[in-house]
């Protein structure tokens, strides 16, 4: 994978995820620790941003916290790309044949939403939407952050492109470093 090109998005879950990272969280434990790590390492090594749909911003919208609502909306204008979809219902025909595959209709609707952004790679945890929709995209492939951590082959060792800033408590940590 050429990093330099390579156009990564993330459902809600995982940008949830780089959100509380980049408020200084530990080390990540539990059953997810592994794709929390690659996923704030595709963060920082990867030039660029995470990409997201307004479905994961409609979704991010509705956390029921007004505290981590407000956060959520604040990073989305500083840390995060968007796609924009002019006409969302020219998408319904590409969400009604994913609804074929798959019952989960807003992961259906990302995933269409991912494809109309021309993102490469869409990253999730959800291993059933992964089962279900892996091959019903020719243009965006659904993964596991661990997965496109060890496709993308960053030598050990190499500077990430974004650093925690000196003030944030994740600076002082080693966990996420290369």
């Amino acid at each position: 994978m050429d990093i330099a090109k390579i156009r990564i998005g993330a459902d809600s879950q995982c940008v949830s995820y780089i959100i509380d990272a980049i408020q200084g969280v530990l080390e990540p434990r539990g059953p997810l620790a592994d794709e929390k790590k690659a996923l704030f390492r595709i963060y920082l090594y990867l030039p660029g941003t995470i990409i997201v749909t307004p479905t994961v911003m409609t979704e991010c919208a509705e956390i029921r916290n007004s505290d981590l609502r407000t956060m959520h909306e604040s990073y989305f204008a500083v840390f995060f790309d968007e796609v924009i979809i002019e006409e969302p219902t020219s998408l319904e025909p590409r969400i009604k044949e994913l609804k074929k595959m798959h019952r989960g209709a807003k992961d259906c609707q990302i995933l269409a939403e991912s494809e109309f952004g021309n993102i490469d790679v869409l990253l999730t945890y959800d291993s059933t939407m992964i089962s279900h929709l892996r091959d019903a995209s020719k243009t965006t492939k659904l993964a596991k952050p661990t997965e496109i951590w060890c496709n993308l082959a960053i030598p050990r060792g190499s500077r990430p492109d974004k650093i925690p800033h000196s003030t944030n408590p994740l600076s002082q940590q080693e966990w996420w470093k290369w």
